[in-house]
């Protein structure tokens, strides 16, 4: 029964651990020829909280644009306009610039040499621990092979629990069930 117990304690620590890296919000491969708008609710786990949009496509261009960041409720962008940019490993021709939607940040063209090279492009933003911000932007995708990945420190707010929580919820009942089954098992005897 410790050892139970001490697994019921440890486990949860140790997914916890396991969850605190870079959060995954798209992760797609030869998308359509069409545009897309996305929008994700995220919120910030530290005082300074990572952005980054990675991307090819080979032989022509993807873009993403109208790219904003805000507090939830506020429409004040907190992105700066330019993107720190880390070329791919097999040559590059992304590019960023004004995209013409008023946000203030520019937007980004990603185009390649190679398939599964990425381009990748970053900021930082000072955030409020606890506070719930909203992401959108817009990506446009040309014919051929292609790949897009944006991924945030912060943690993505779900309306579906993470598989994670699901496990801890489960482990809780298996351990009310438990105690409550070794309960039921004491058998009283009386005479009268």
């Amino acid at each position: 029964m410790k050892k139970q117990f001490l697994l019921l304690t440890v486990l949860p620590i140790a997914l916890a651990a396991s969850t605190a890296s870079a959060t995954v919000l798209v992760n797609e491969t030869n998308t359509p020829n069409a545009g897309t708008n996305y929008s994700f609710n995220i919120f910030a786990g530290t005082a300074n909280t990572s952005l980054s949009f990675a991307g090819y496509q080979v032989p022509s261009f993807s873009n993403v644009t109208a790219i904003s960041l805000s507090a939830l409720g506020s429409s004040t962008n907190l992105l700066a306009q330019t993107w720190t940019f880390a070329p791919a490993g097999c040559g590059s021709l992304a590019g960023q610039g004004g995209d013409g939607q008023g946000t203030g940040t520019n937007g980004l063209s990603f185009g390649g040499v190679c398939a599964g090279s990425y381009d990748t492009f970053a900021q930082n933003f000072a955030s409020v621990v606890g506070q719930q911000y909203v992401l959108n932007f817009r990506y446009n995708n040309d014919t051929g092979p292609s790949g897009f990945r944006v991924e945030t420190s912060a943690a993505l707010v779900n309306a579906v629990p993470e598989p994670a929580t699901w496990l801890l919820m489960f482990l809780g009942f298996g351990a009310v069930g438990a105690g409550m089954r070794q309960r039921k098992s004491t058998v009283r005897v009386r005479f009268a």
